[in-house]
């Protein structure tokens, strides 16, 4: 992955890849948001429009409804239901692209490796509360981070770098556990409600 200016797909944008990504845009990344035609629309209109723990500031950042490039890394907030759809359907791009499986589900990371391989899976939760308002519009409600680790390795210098990018736009941690990890925001989040 290119530290210097890495392009970041973001695939399936609801609430929260909508907040990754506009935190990644205020910190001047390369972001691309697969998304929804709605969503897109009012991101072209209007910016994407970031309310809450933050504030309210309104960024711009490229929008799409498929992935048609080969990003140098792919974070996954689709809903676990249609995460095997989604990794077929971008499998073309993301051939030895770190791609991040953003769920919050313990199934996940073999989901998305048994389409994609095992190799470059990067499990990754999601440790804060999103809303989807309306199209162009999200609220980080409850401030937070990410956890990343490698789902079928130990960690290394690729994890690193994903934490380094990221970091930039908010709080992000190497896990040495990443199952467990899912297992136990699992249980974290079972009484609280994060909206994709």
């Amino acid at each position: 992955m290119s530290l210097h200016k890495p392009k970041i797909a973001i695939v399936g944008a609801g609430a929260v890849g909508s907040v990754i990504g506009a935190l990644l845009a205020r910190a001047r990344k390369d972001v691309t948001l697969i998304a929804r035609q709605e969503h897109i629309r009012a991101i072209e209109n209007k910016g994407l429009l970031l309310d809450g723990a933050l504030g309210e500031f309104t960024v711009n950042l490229k929008a799409a409804a498929e992935l048609d490039f080969r990003p140098d890394l792919a974070l996954l907030t689709v809903k676990t239901q249609d995460l095997k759809a989604t990794c077929q359907a971008i499998r073309p791009y993301v051939q030895g692209v770190p791609v991040v499986t953003l769920q919050n589900g313990v199934r996940s990371d073999a989901i998305a490796a048994s389409c994609l391989g095992q190799e470059n899976i990067v499990g990754g939760v999601v440790i804060f509360n999103a809303r989807f308002l309306q199209p162009g519009r999200v609220t980080y409600s409850v401030p937070g981070s990410l956890l990343l680790g490698q789902a079928f390795a130990e960690n290394g210098k690729g994890v690193q770098e994903i934490r380094a990018v990221l970091n930039q736009a908010l709080e992000t941690k190497i896990c040495p556990n990443i199952h467990g990890a899912h297992w136990t925001n699992m249980n974290l989040f079972s009484h609280t409600t994060t909206l994709y």
